[in-house]
Parts: C-alpha cells; structure tokens; sequence
C-alpha cells in the first residue's frame, strides 16, 4: 500500500485499486495546509477504503513524509490532530485485527500515489498513472468525504 498527500489532495493504491481526491474544505479549514496532518489522514483514508481486504494481515505502508513514518510506527505525536489519526488507525487495526509497519521511501519512488495525489490539478498526472499500470488492472474506487471524519469519540 502507498499513500501520498499535497497540500490539496490525496490519493492511495493497494492492489490494482486506487483513490484519489481533493481534501474536503472543512478539513483544509481546520488543520491548514500541515503535511504532516495530511499525509496521516491519507493513510488513515486508504485504510479506511481497504480495511475489509486488510482483515488478519500484516502489511507495509510506504510513505513519503518522515514525520508521518515515526507518528505510525512510535504510535506518539505532540499534534492533536495526529493523535487523532493515530487513534482512528489503531482502533482500525483492532476492528479489523490487522498489523501494519510503515517504511520511509523517498518522494520520487513513490510515483503513483504522487500522481494519484496531483490528480485533480492537470490531466497530465492521469495519463502519467495510466502509463506506469499499464501492465496492472487498475479499479477506481470512490473516496466519500465522511472517510475523512473521525469515527472514534471520547
């Protein structure tokens, strides 16, 4: 599974299904352009969409964003909206009894969900995606602006 976030938009791929999507404006709203706010809410996105094809696995997560590696991997941040994340992702993890790690790639390895990521800004970024899966079934799979709240309350 790969993730990647832009100050506008994410987008995710895991086994020939992929999303992609501008960040709702509530959430621009309410946590800035921090990206590594974003870049968690990608991952926690993805799993969202893939947690039923998740259940009783262990996985990598590959992502672009250093800050976002050590929240996932230490489960601690300083950042309340990251801890809200974290918390969204273990109680994931626990719903759906899977087990994730997550490892820091360099940006320019992590070329399609950086396009998936673009997607909304050029036309160009699709044909770069279409291009490198080829090769790959590929499925779209719709991303709901209510993936991005956060289902667990205290």
């Amino acid at each position: 599974m790969s993730t990647d976030a832009r100050t506008s938009g994410a987008g995710g791929y895991f086994q020939g299904q992929y999303f992609h999507t501008p960040f709702p404006g509530y959430i621009l709203e309410q946590y800035g352009h921090d990206i590594n706010i974003l870049e968690l809410l990608a991952v926690m996105v993805a799993l969202k969409l893939w947690a039923s094809a998740l259940r009783g696995q262990r996985f990598i997560i590959s992502c672009d964003n250093k800050n976002c590696v050590l929240a996932l991997n230490s489960g601690r941040s300083r950042t309340h909206a990251m801890q809200l994340c974290l918390r969204e992702i273990s109680f994931l993890s626990a719903a759906f009894n899977f087990e994730l790690a997550t490892h820091h790639i360099q940006g320019t390895s992590n070329s399609l969900a950086d396009h998936l990521s673009h997607w909304h800004l050029s036309p160009g970024h699709k044909t770069h995606f279409d291009a490198l899966t080829a090769d790959i079934p590929t499925e779209h799979v719709p991303c709901a602006t209510d993936l991005f709240n956060f289902d667990m309350r205290i």
